[in-house]
């Protein structure tokens, strides 16, 4: 047996639904509800459709999205199922169908045999329950007599009954029980039909009035045009280079690039480090060497002349003296190092650098005035590992949140495009300054960061545009032919930052592709026109892309001639079914 599939759409309704079904071709019905649907969760409704079901006399399996739906449409009395593939469906589902429509046409002949028998009554009457329609009736459905002649069950018992026997008479007239017992004997007055026929002509043509405006009402409101259209649908897979550019609004299809956009910021601060390079200063020794000229010749000492103790100490004189033979004099003299290893004792012989001639020289006294200590200073070594550290410090400060920067404008930050600008001439503070005595010192810099976003709707949008643009090509559509993606799906396969104003793109698209149906402008343009001039118009405009369609008038009962597409676009119900096409 052939079985008419009929999907129901999220926003139909139950007239709707219930209209399907009644102009269904096939007495089996593969009933396919959509979640959303607002007939699935009532109960009213769900009573409601069975009942119309069994009234429109058809074997219907209606396939739910859930168990919860399942369990109302059960409740319900309807043979369901969460399955929604026919050629998979469980046959026991279409036996339990045709048993509940073989009941309900077995119970509907038994109520209407039973109810018009007019040997049932006479029966009843009689007194005779055993030949009673009601005892046929309890018989018959104790037996489950499916497919008997009913009307002999409910035959009378003729031997039980008397024919009528009416008196004629002009006064009187006797009513006669089938017993032939008179029940009513009383006289009558005989009728004058001429005003009667009167009554019956008038209500007669109110009632033709009435008919007709109902008629006209039911015409003009109610009836319905029901299109169903079958559209193929097309797979595709497909692999794109894209560039996301600065400057770019939106999306350049012809260039493949889309919107990038960049943001620039920048973060200061200060870093308090220890110094660390030790040093040492301290004070010079000082005092007075007397020179003896044991020479022939006068002894010349500049200042600058360099004595040295027998322990190697070295001292400069301080002064410029001339000594002459036999003569005795003192010269001032500094330690050329700072240090209390040089305050020396007295009566310490020197020797005069680079003076050869007859002499002596001694410390009549001892040398007093050096010193030494060891601190700390601020080294250029300390600089550079505190702006290091205060540099990575500030640039990580300077990251934290940049990923939602343009969040709310559906700005996606490119992986590792987020750069240290800062300046290379850009200065630094320091307190106290190079080279100064310090236990610690305090650096303060700033940096600068950019980093580079690129507007993901505009990316999906250009991959769309981009699988219709290569589809019409491939198909050679011309490019006023409107189609639309049903399904779409990509993946970022890479992401290469080829400089601070592009960045590539390789983008993996699946996609299913389908004709593009204008529901309203399809309606405009047949709304008024006869079936035949509505389907004229659907072979001119759309018969490069469709598949097949049907066209269909609610109530199908109605004359040819009046048969036409209504003026409102709500009552013409458009349904489309998609085949899957892979070449």
């Amino acid at each position: 047996m052939k079985i008419s599939i009929i999907r129901v759409k999220p926003q139909d309704n139950l007239n709707i639904i219930i209209d399907l079904i009644k102009n269904s071709l096939n007495t089996r019905v593969f009933l396919i509800i959509a979640e959303g649907n607002d007939v699935l969760y009532s109960d009213i409704g769900l009573e409601t459709l069975f009942k119309k079901i069994l009234e429109l006399g058809k074997e219907v399996v209606v396939s739910v999205p859930n168990e919860k739906a399942l369990q109302f449409a059960t409740n319900a009395g309807l043979v369901a199922t969460t399955n929604q593939d026919v050629f998979t469906l469980d046959f026991k589902l279409w036996q339990k169908a045709h048993d509940l429509l073989a009941n309900y046409k077995t119970k509907a002949l038994y109520d209407k045999k039973f109810a018009v028998d007019p040997g049932a009554r006479d029966a009843m009457l009689n007194g005779n329950k055993e030949n009673s329609s009601n005892a046929n009736l309890d018989l018959a459905r104790k037996s489950k007599l499916v497919g008997t002649d009913l009307t002999k069950l409910i035959e009378p018992n003729k031997k039980n009954l008397t024919k009528f026997k009416p008196v004629k008479t002009d006064k009187k007239v006797n009513i006669i029980s089938p017993t032939g017992n008179n029940l009513i004997n009383k006289a009558v007055a005989k009728p004058s039909f001429g005003g009667v026929k009167i009554i019956i002509g008038i209500i007669f043509l109110f009632l033709l009035i009435f008919l007709g405006i109902g008629f006209w009402v039911y015409y003009r409101f109610f009836t319905k045009v029901y299109i169903h259209f079958k559209l193929p649908k097309n797979s595709v897979e497909k692999e794109y280079n894209l560039t996301a550019e600065l400057g770019v609004e939106g999306i350049d299809l012809a260039h493949k690039k889309f919107a990038l956009k960049e943001y620039e910021t920048e973060k200061d601060g200060t870093i308090t480090e220890k110094a660390t390079k030790k040093q040492q200063d301290g004070t010079y020794a000082t005092g007075i060497i007397s020179v003896t000229n044991n020479d022939t010749e006068p002894i010349e000492i500049n200042v600058g002349q360099v004595f040295v103790s027998s322990d190697n100490k070295e001292f400069k004189a301080t002064n410029s003296v001339t000594i002459n033979p036999n003569e005795t004099k003192d010269v001032n003299v500094q330690a050329v190092d700072y240090g209390d290893s040089y305050n020396l004792a007295a009566n310490q012989t020197f020797t005069l650098e680079g003076i050869s001639k007859n002499y002596s020289a001694v410390n009549n006294s001892a040398f007093s005035g050096g010193s030494q200590r060891e601190y700390t200073v601020v080294s250029e070594d300390d600089v550079k590992k505190a702006l290091k550290k205060l540099k990575q410090e500030l640039l990580d400060q300077a990251k934290v949140g940049i990923e939602d920067v343009y969040k709310n404008e559906n700005f996606v930050l490119v992986p590792n495009s987020v750069k240290d600008i800062t300046p290379k001439d850009e200065k630094y503070s320091l307190t106290p300054k190079l080279g100064e005595e310090a236990t610690e010192f305090t650096l303060g810099y700033k940096v600068k960061i950019r980093a580079l976003y690129y507007h993901l709707p505009s990316l999906e949008s250009l991959s769309k545009e981009l699988v219709i643009q290569d589809y019409k090509k491939t198909k050679k559509l011309n490019e006023d032919v409107k189609i639309k993606i049903e399904e779409f799906s990509y993946t970022i396969k890479s992401i290469k930052i080829i400089d601070s104003k592009h960045v590539n793109f390789v983008v993996h698209v699946k996609a299913s592709i389908v004709p593009y149906l204008a529901y309203e402008e399809l309606k405009n343009s047949i709304k008024g026109l006869t079936l035949e001039q509505a389907r004229n118009v659907i072979e001119k405009n759309y018969s490069n892309f469709v598949l097949s369609y049907d066209m269909m008038y609610i109530p199908n009962w109605m004359p040819v001639f009046l048969q036409k597409v209504p003026k409102e676009t709500g009552r013409i119900i458009v349904v489309t079914d998609y085949l899957i096409n892979n070449n």
